[in-house]
């Protein structure tokens, strides 16, 4: 049926259990007449012992699947491509994947994974992720992806206790340098505490907006890659141990309009931390905060609020952050006096020290 699948055509998977399916999801539609692949009823097709699914081609979308209690040796359970082939302007949507993991947390594997362009997951539930490797990624080939990942549900995610555990991570530091355009909103993490970086931004021109992140001990990071907008997110820690908010490496982002309270993460953790930078850094080292905005975010009851040059010294970090504006921030907190501070460091050259930043 699926070989044979024509654009408007609606492809139903019987309730009940699928065990160790490989599903080749290909065809094209078109904007107007998808065609798609859903469960007879949503929720009662479960996949399970190594399922995965492939889609390839132009306005695919699968809906209303659960992958449950199996896993993967390599790979990813969703993959936007087949072989060669990638997808384009597909579609996941409804649909479950939990405790879909493998028995050995060392063994690297992804839950869902974008090539090709515009495509969207949304209304799913992730849940249950113990081992090695990032939940959703986006991966760049050096085109832009507009991908949007909006509506989900993700976590919780136990503690890896090392690189790897990421819920979401768009780019690599090979492709840091290239614009993405992908766009995070609506969605809800939950006790997402893989690692420190709930989010890992790796490429350049993306949007995070509109998200709540509850007791996850980690941030929203920007790691590598410029021009990102973080706008009206929410950030309950929780008081959990090691929660935080956004971090900040990179240049040209904006961090304006945002919610934190609750959080109790220093340093690289604090609500807004802002990191010191490497002299000559490599793709995948630390590049200078410079032309920064952090503006009209409200911290409540925060351990640290906003830290300038956190990471000093470390990892050969001896470039403080330069040009960056720091305006209308309101900062409660009766608990402890740290709503702002900086680390003073040794400039390398006096060109090294770049403006002073504009604090108000």
């Amino acid at each position: 049926a699926m070989q044979s699948a024509k654009p408007g055509d609606t492809l139903v998977m019987q309730n009940g259990i699928w065990k160790d399916q490989k599903i080749i999801f290909e065809g094209n539609g078109t904007e107007n007449n998808p065609i798609v692949l859903m469960a007879e009823t949503p929720g009662s097709v479960i996949l399970s012992g190594t399922s995965s699914l492939n889609m390839a081609g132009h306005w695919l979308e699968a809906n209303g699947l659960v992958f449950r209690n199996g896993y993967i040796q390599k790979g990813s359970i969703v993959n936007f491509k087949n072989d060669k082939d990638s997808a384009y302007h597909c579609r996941l949507t409804n649909t479950v994947i939990e405790q879909y993991k493998a028995p050995n947390d060392t063994i690297e594997t992804h839950w869902i994974s974008l090539y090709g362009t515009h495509n969207r997951v949304d209304h799913c539930q992730l849940s249950g992720k113990s081992n090695e490797g990032t939940t959703l990624v986006v991966w760049l080939n050096g085109t832009p992806n507009y991908d949007r990942i909006d509506h989900n549900h993700f976590g919780p995610r136990p503690p890896l206790g090392r690189n790897g555990g990421e819920i979401i991570r768009v780019g690599t530091s090979t492709w840091s340098m290239t614009n993405s355009y992908t766009t995070v909103e609506d969605n809800y993490f939950e006790k997402c505490d893989g690692e420190i970086e709930v989010i890992s931004n790796k490429s350049c021109h993306n949007i995070y907006r509109h998200n709540t992140f509850y007791a996850c001990q980690g941030t929203l990071t920007l790691r590598h890659g410029n021009d990102v907008l973080v706008e009206n997110n929410f950030f309950f820690g929780n008081n959990e141990t090691e929660s935080g908010g956004v971090r900040i490496i990179g240049a040209h982002h904006t961090v304006i309009h945002n919610y934190f309270q609750d959080l109790s993460g220093t340093g690289l953790r604090a609500a807004i931390s802002v990191m010191n930078a490497q002299q000559h850094p490599a793709l995948n080292g630390y590049w200078p905060v410079k032309d920064v905005t952090i503006a009209d975010n409200v911290i409540v009851s925060c351990k640290q609020g906003i830290v300038m040059g956190s990471g000093a010294g470390e990892r050969g970090r001896v470039m403080a952050p330069a040009n960056c504006r720091i305006y209308g921030n309101k900062i409660f907190n009766k608990a402890s006096p740290k709503a702002f501070s900086g680390v003073a460091v040794q400039p390398v050259t006096k060109a090294d020290t770049g403006p002073e930043w504009i604090v108000h």
